[in-house]
């Protein structure tokens, strides 16, 4: 209790909120991209197991780690690849994961960190370029489906046909949210 006082109450209000609310963002993308295989309580249960072990094995108690883009991504495409394998989801990204640990450690035990000097900001700057469009380009949609965000301008996309009798509804302001 000699380091108890106000400010580790508001650090840890800070980081409860810090991990929770992405954890929930990302967990309820993931229900949405793996077909509820994950979600926001697995999303939750893996922040809290990894801030845990982070601070028991990295000595940074205060680091979040959760959910982020690039994950998100890979956990998509590791989904669908598993869907167009006909084999388990669930296996496959535990698997991966236990492939990703592995390769992980052979590469901390033959020290591989250091060739991070080669890397620049131009190497991050060109992975948060991919990242960006895979986003943007899964919400504009495929042109080749009639999913997405652009699919909502053209006058004949079914979403349109429950409002063809009102005087007051357009189409052209459907994908603005508007009436």
């Amino acid at each position: 209790m000699s380091n108890f006082s106000l400010k580790t109450i508001g650090v840890g209000i800070f980081i409860f909120f810090a991990a929770v609310a992405p954890a929930m963002t990302f967990g309820a993308v993931y229900t949405k991209s793996t077909n509820n295989n994950m979600g926001a309580i697995e999303m939750l249960t893996a922040t809290a197991w990894n801030g845990i072990l982070y601070a028991l094995i990295g000595g940074m108690p205060m680091m979040i780690n959760g959910g982020t883009g690039p994950v998100l991504a890979i956990q998509t495409v590791i989904y669908e690849m598993a869907n167009n394998m006909d084999i388990p989801f669930l296996t496959l990204n535990a698997w991966t994961g236990l492939w990703l640990g592995a390769l992980l450690a052979l590469a901390a035990f033959v020290d591989l960190n250091r060739i991070m000097h080669h890397l620049s900001r131009f190497t991050d700057e060109i992975f948060a370029s991919l990242i960006a469009s895979i986003f943007i380009l899964d919400a504009i949609g495929n042109p080749f489906n009639k999913i997405g965000v652009a699919f909502y301008f053209v006058p004949s996309h079914d979403s349109h046909d429950a409002y063809e009798n009102d005087a007051n509804y357009d189409w052209l302001n459907t994908a603005f949210l508007s009436d």
